[in-house]
């Protein structure tokens, strides 16, 4: 399925960005569930297990943009607030 694809793709280079585990950004069964549900708006991800507030603040504008454009885009990625 290439919206799952995309989202591991993007997964790896968030997890790279950050120096952590690919798991660590979003579980394969969390990149399941958004591929197959395609959530639209950051409503929608609400929706989705595996994406507490935290990560849809941080990934949830990407994760979007990856899912409506098929692209590994990274844009609308946010940083962390310290």
């Amino acid at each position: 399925m290439e919206r799952y694809r995309a989202l591991r793709a993007w997964r790896r280079r968030m997890a790279a960005r950050r120096g952590v585990d690919a798991d660590v950004i979003l579980s394969n069964a969390t990149l399941w569930s958004l591929a197959e549900r395609k959530p639209i708006t950051m409503s929608d991800l609400e929706t989705i297990e595996g994406l507490g507030p935290w990560k849809r603040k941080t990934y949830g504008q990407a994760i979007l943009q990856v899912l409506t454009t098929g692209a590994s885009s990274t844009a609308g990625h946010r940083k962390p607030e310290q």
